[in-house]
């Protein structure tokens, strides 16, 4: 029935405090073969799948390398994070310590105690609380206006990061129809164990024909993806660190969400000698999400 939201039982359904684990039963694994509907995957590529119930949905298995992960976490952490023309969802909050003296440098360099004064109302917050618990997204690339929901002239905001857009280009022109397609803007999620991403569709891109990249580092999760409509039963994926999602054609205007987040799955390669990198990184599903702005 059109009017029952099918999507939203299955949000309920996989949902579930912190470090607690779902029914994982019915839930597609591309490194699993004995996984739930793994026999509707049909592999175009070694390790590149497309799935026959979402058309458009293209998903690649281990596609982002161990090292280019830990350079794209890096650089996201101490490069892009302290640039004053990303927006993060803390900057109309605080007052943050930028360039070379961000909270999170001082964060990894033991200075987690360091309290961050607020914009009133807002009340101070140490760099620990604000690195582990509310930093939630920094955009990158044309900067997103979240109040008007539209993106801003593309003259103001930063260059895009050159080795990521090089290597998501690769991808879409590699995978899809669609060779100029360009990154233009990205936002980057941080996820911890109890976050969740409800069900949705991004629309404010010039072209909603252009294919949405979904990059993930760190915990596994657990991926919905159904129709135009929330009355359509969704699919659940689970994602790995190092897998991408490309959505194209019907998948791209497709409702999806993330409803869990998957405790204690971190690869080892991701950690450091760094005791404060690890307890980070530990907890942590670092999702790039990738889009061309313009229709050029």
């Amino acid at each position: 029935m059109e009017n029952v939201n099918n999507f939203r039982v299955q949000e309920k359904r996989y949902k579930c405090p912190g470090d607690l684990v779902p029914d994982l039963s019915e839930v597609l694994d591309t490194r699993d073969p004995n996984s739930y509907g793994y026999n509707n995957l049909q592999a175009v590529r070694p390790d590149v799948f497309t799935y026959s119930k979402v058309p458009g949905l293209i998903i690649l298995k281990d596609c982002v390398s161990p090292d280019l992960q830990k350079y794209l976490l890096k650089e996201i952490m101490f490069e892009q994070l302290q640039d004053s023309k990303n927006k993060t969802n803390l900057s109309p909050f605080y007052k943050l310590p930028l360039e070379t003296d961000s909270i999170w440098r001082r964060y990894h360099d033991g200075r987690e105690c360091d309290l961050i004064e607020g914009i009133p109302p807002t009340k101070p917050a140490t760099v620990e609380r604000l690195i582990q618990k509310k930093l939630r997204w920094v955009t990158l690339g044309e900067q997103y206006d979240w109040t008007e929901k539209v993106y801003p002239d593309p003259a103001l905001s930063p260059p895009f990061p050159t080795r990521l857009a090089s290597f998501v280009e690769d991808l879409v022109q590699s995978y899809t129809d669609y060779p100029k397609w360009k990154a233009e803007a990205a936002i980057v999620n941080f996820y911890s164990p109890s976050d969740t991403l409800s069900a949705h569709v991004d629309r404010s891109e010039e072209d909603l024909t252009l294919p949405l990249i979904s990059l993930s580092i760190g915990l596994d999760c657990i991926y919905l993806i159904g129709g135009s409509s929330r009355s359509e039963v969704p699919m659940a994926l689970r994602l790995h660190s190092g897998d991408v999602v490309i959505m194209t054609g019907p998948s791209r205007q497709a409702f999806h969400a993330v409803p869990k987040i998957l405790a204690s799955t971190i690869p080892s390669y991701l950690l450091t000698e760094s005791d404060q990198w690890n307890r980070w990184i530990q907890t942590k599903r670092v999702n790039f999400n990738i889009r061309q702005v313009r229709n050029s």
